[in-house]
């Protein structure tokens, strides 16, 4: 009798964590929904209307097709932060409906100089034809540097930066003007014997977004970035459209150009990491 009890037991147990197993899947297929993310947050009749402005927005000849940004910063849902809200919300339908293209990069492999030379390109490439806009890149750059072969202590140099490329409706690639790999890099050898330059960056696809849009700010041969004559500035030009996914993209080297009395010689930049 007691092991009849005992097995009942071990049975519901079973049970129960089976029941708990499926109700957390259940659950988490739920979480990773984003219309149900948004009728949680926002109820079901905010978000109805949100599609209901979508739908209306995709057909020919209406006026949110030619301003994709219109329906997006609808401030209809009242309340402090709710504006923010429903940008989110409508972006995230509109990425439901009509998924942006994606961004991709098609690295070449990085070439080595000396004495801290590098030279890494890579081409942009969307996924599928978009409506126009613009591919930013996020720029971190930062430079490690020993000067004396005495004083192995160095300086640190960071810059951060953004830099853009000009993708034409139907478009694939950057357009025009803006035909230029993206590249990291030095032209010449440092000016100091020994040190690391790393740089981090991420870039992403503002697909919707007219030319007109990209801030002022944003010039060719900026000096005071290393974009070279991509438009590029020191602020986020804090573009909205329809958004791909951000990519990484990094490189770091580093080189030694003193010998074994502290005089400096001729050697190779070494790679030490890169993404992708």
């Amino acid at each position: 009798m007691a092991m009849e009890r005992l097995g009942k037991a071990r049975t519901s147990s079973r049970s129960s964590n089976a029941s708990d197993s499926a109700r957390q899947d259940i659950s988490q297929r739920q979480a990773n929904r984003p219309l149900l993310k948004l009728q949680r947050t926002l109820g079901n009749h905010t978000v109805q209307r949100l599609l209901r402005q979508q739908l209306a927005a995709s057909k020919p000849g209406s006026s949110s097709e030619a301003h994709p940004e219109a329906t997006a910063g609808s401030p209809s849902i009242g309340g402090a932060g709710k504006p923010q809200i429903a940008r989110s919300a409508s972006d995230a339908i509109r990425n439901f409906f009509n998924p942006p293209p994606q961004l991709e990069a098609e690295p070449s492999l990085p070439q080595p100089g000396d004495c801290g030379e590098m030279r890494w390109t890579s081409s942009w490439k969307l996924s599928k034809y978009g409506q126009g806009g613009f591919i930013i890149q996020k720029v971190n750059w930062k430079e490690t540097l020993e000067r004396s072969f005495d004083h192995p202590w160095g300086e640190e140099n960071t810059l951060t930066y953004y830099e853009a490329w000009w993708v034409v409706r139907n478009g694939m690639s950057p357009s025009n003007d803006d035909q230029v790999p993206d590249t990291f890099g030095r032209k010449i050898p440092h000016d100091a014997p020994r040190g690391t330059i790393e740089i981090d960056a991420t870039a992403q696809y503002h697909d919707g977004v007219e030319e007109s849009q990209l801030p002022a700010d944003m010039t060719r041969f900026n000096k005071a970035t290393n974009a070279g004559s991509l438009r590029a500035s020191l602020n986020d030009p804090n573009l909205g459209g329809n958004r791909s996914k951000p990519i990484p993209h990094y490189l770091k080297w580093e080189w030694d150009c003193f010998d074994a009395n502290g005089n400096r010689t001729n050697r190779p930049s070494q790679v030490l990491k890169r993404i992708p």
